[in-house]
């Protein structure tokens, strides 16, 4: 769930490195979850539409709501035989943007995603370590990159359909390959299981998960016996400062 604004350079191939976003003591040991992973389980039958606020919070806990809504959508469908899911998100407020992302049920593998911003589309088209992307700007003919990934990974954007199919439990704790659209670079940040049921999920049961980045941390409040997120707490690395998320239907 975050906004994307992309620079894209035409005709390029490039190597991208990873970049470890959040260095964990003792991560050395730590397992990556990476597609097609067989630990990863869709929690179908998908969140159908959603609609999100966000809130600045402020040092005391006092909320205050900002105009930026989030409204998305998934679902489960297939095509030429193959299981598929999409998720889609549309920002409405003074970041406007559009992204939609598909990806294969069994392992989560990300096969192609379009972002609209303000000024251009950008295509995405996911193959492995393999990432061509395709960017049309207004008035302009379109530009085409090839992104060589150093590992296969998941789209910043479907960070959170990848946690929610997590085999959560309490202190479990793995890294995440994300591919930024903004940096175009691999960035391999921790998720952990905080606290959540000890047995089988029971109505008003939630896990809470703490996903880290460079940039920020946050806190996923996830219904346990249906994995749909709740809410997110954001605590940004730069200055202290915390804004949330919060599902209103």
């Amino acid at each position: 769930m975050r906004f994307l604004a992309l620079a894209v350079a035409a005709g390029t191939s490039v190597v991208v490195a990873i970049v470890v976003g959040t260095p964990a003591a003792g991560a050395q040991g730590v397992r990556a979850i990476a597609p097609r992973d067989p630990s990863l389980r869709f929690q179908g039958p998908g969140t159908g539409d959603e609609v999100w606020r966000y809130e600045a919070v402020s040092a005391t806990g006092e909320a205050t709501v900002m105009p930026l809504r989030l409204t998305r959508h998934e679902e489960p469908f297939t095509q030429d035989g193959r299981r598929l899911i999409r998720v889609s998100f549309q920002y409405d407020g003074p970041l406007v943007s559009a992204d939609t992302l598909v990806a294969l049920i069994d392992g989560l593998v990300p096969v192609q995603e379009v972002l609209h911003t303000a000024d251009a589309v950008y295509q995405f088209e996911y193959d492995g370590a393999h990432v061509a992307i395709s960017t049309q700007r207004r008035d302009s003919a379109a530009q085409h990159t090839v992104r060589e990934l150093a590992t296969p990974a998941f789209p910043f954007n479907q960070g959170e359909m990848v946690m929610r199919a997590l085999p959560l439990e309490v202190g479990y704790h793995v890294l995440l390959p994300l591919f930024s659209e903004i940096d175009q670079v691999v960035e391999v940040d921790t998720v952990t299981v905080e606290s959540g049921p000890s047995g089988a999920p029971q109505a008003g049961d939630h896990w809470l998960v703490r996903f880290a980045d460079g940039a920020e941390i946050r806190t996923y409040e996830i219904e346990a016996a249906s994995r749909r997120i709740v809410s997110v707490n954001v605590v940004y690395r730069r200055n202290g400062r915390r804004s949330r998320l919060v599902r209103v239907s």
